[in-house]
C-alpha cells in the first residue's frame, strides 16, 4: 500500500509541474507591443550551444535600443544605432547599422550589430525582451 501512495504521490507531483511549466509558456509573449517607443537596456548577448554570455563592457544605461511605432529603431552603444524592423508575429527582421562612426576598441559594438542584423525570432515577459537567432541557439537580451 506504500508503494502505491508513493507512485500515486508522485504522479500528482509530476502533473503539477507540467502544469506550472505549461502555464508559464503561456505567460511568454511573442509581441514587441509592450516595448515600443520605450529605452531597452542591453543585458547581454547568450551563445547557448557554447554556454557564453557576453555582457556589455560600457554602463548598461548607455546601450539601449527603441523599437519605435513607425518601424524604426534608434539607439546608442558607442555610437548612434539606426535602422527599420517588421514583425510578422514572433517573426522578425531587424536592418541596423551605425550613424556615427567612433572607433569601439572593444567590438563589442560590432557584435552587437551583427546580431540585430540576424535575429529571427522574438520572445518577452512584462520587463524582458529577447531576440532570438542562428536557430534559437543564440540570443540578445534587454530590459525596460
Amino acid at each position: 500500500m506504500k508503494h502505491y501512495a508513493l507512485k500515486l504521490a508522485l504522479a500528482v507531483f509530476a502533473a503539477v509541474g507540467m502544469l506550472s511549466i505549461s502555464s508559464c509558456e503561456k505567460e511568454e509573449n511573442y509581441s514587441i507591443e509592450g516595448f515600443l517607443n520605450k529605452k531597452l537596456y542591453l543585458v547581454k548577448i547568450v551563445d547557448i550551444s557554447e554556454n557564453v554570455d557576453i555582457v556589455p563592457e560600457r554602463d548598461k544605461t548607455l546601450c539601449w535600443l527603441k523599437f519605435n511605432y513607425d518601424n524604426t529603431i534608434t539607439g546608442e552603444y558607442v555610437n548612434k544605432i539606426g535602422g527599420i524592423y517588421s514583425m510578422n508575429s514572433n517573426l522578425i527582421t531587424i536592418q541596423i547599422g551605425c550613424e556615427t562612426l567612433v572607433y569601439d576598441s572593444s567590438g563589442y559594438e560590432d557584435k552587437l550589430i551583427e546580431a540585430l542584423n540576424n535575429i529571427c525570432t522574438i520572445r518577452s515577459n512584462d520587463s524582458t525582451l529577447f531576440l532570438y537567432y542562428d536557430n534559437e541557439m543564440k540570443y540578445i537580451q534587454f530590459k525596460k
